[in-house]
């Protein structure tokens, strides 16, 4: 290990020495191949390294396109969606409807998940972020490849949300569970539209929910479809999960 860490210091020496783009690439080999430690219980490894983002689909939204290639450090992120019971052990006066424990939390805005999650020392993921730890790296539509299929995730006949974990079929090339379908899911990142819903007047920020939810089509259960809400709004099917960045294993 300590050879290692002796190497890739002079190999990202001599990437700096050699330029920008070179330093860039090297820094990008050396988080590829870090010895991470192993994620907190309820979370899992995302690998740093490059992924498909987005689509060329020419059916999905411009938001969407072109799809290319992107490079993201090490991650780690929750295995489930949080639920009713965590979010309670947060806010105290977070009520919800009884045997419902293990369900997504909903009806949460963004500020007030960015707030739980700084408060377990996490945060929440960006856009590339989700889509990575939802596709993997092959640019596939949904967890498990690009054709849908009834009944693999809560989404398209699911008439209302479950239980976090109960649709195993659906587990993202990572372990991650429910990321197609059961609530949406948050990401922290806002879209600026001028354009359709803007036309000719101002941009206008809007915030971003992955995933779809159980009572939505497949096409909105595509890794790299955005959904909407207004700046400080929500639904009764918005939930979330959080990540933190991934560290170095101790020597």
């Amino acid at each position: 290990m300590l050879k290692l860490k002796k190497m890739l210091t002079v190999f990202v020496i001599l990437a700096i020495a050699a330029g920008s783009v070179g330093a860039q690439r090297m820094h990008q080999w050396y988080l590829a191949n870090r010895d991470y430690a192993e994620p907190a219980d309820g979370m899992v490894l995302v690998p740093a390294g490059d992924f498909l983002f987005g689509t060329d689909n020419t059916d999905a939204g411009e938001d969407e396109q072109p799809q290319r290639k992107m490079f993201l450090p090490a991650f780690y992120i929750d295995t489930y969606e949080v639920t009713n019971a965590e979010f309670k052990t947060f806010d105290p006066a977070h009520v919800y409807s009884e045997g419902m424990d293990d369900f997504p939390v909903t009806g949460i805005d963004l500020q007030r998940a960015r707030d739980f999650a700084t408060s377990v020392g996490k945060r929440l993921p960006t856009r590339a972020e989700w889509e990575k730890a939802a596709r993997g790296t092959d640019g596939r539509d949904y967890t498990w490849g690009s054709e849908f299929r009834i009944g693999i995730a809560n989404l398209g006949s699911g008439k209302t949300l479950a239980r976090v974990g109960t649709h195993p079929g659906s587990v993202s090339p990572y372990g991650v569970h429910d990321m197609i379908g059961n609530a949406w899911e948050w990401v922290d990142d806002l879209h600026r539209d001028g354009g359709f819903f803007a036309t000719g007047g101002p941009v206008i920020e809007r915030e971003i929910i992955k995933g779809g939810a159980y009572s939505y089509h497949a096409y909105q259960g595509r890794a790299s479809y955005n959904g909407f809400e207004s700046v400080g709004g929500t639904c009764n099917d918005v939930g979330f999960r959080c990540v933190q960045d991934a560290r170095s294993r101790p020597d």
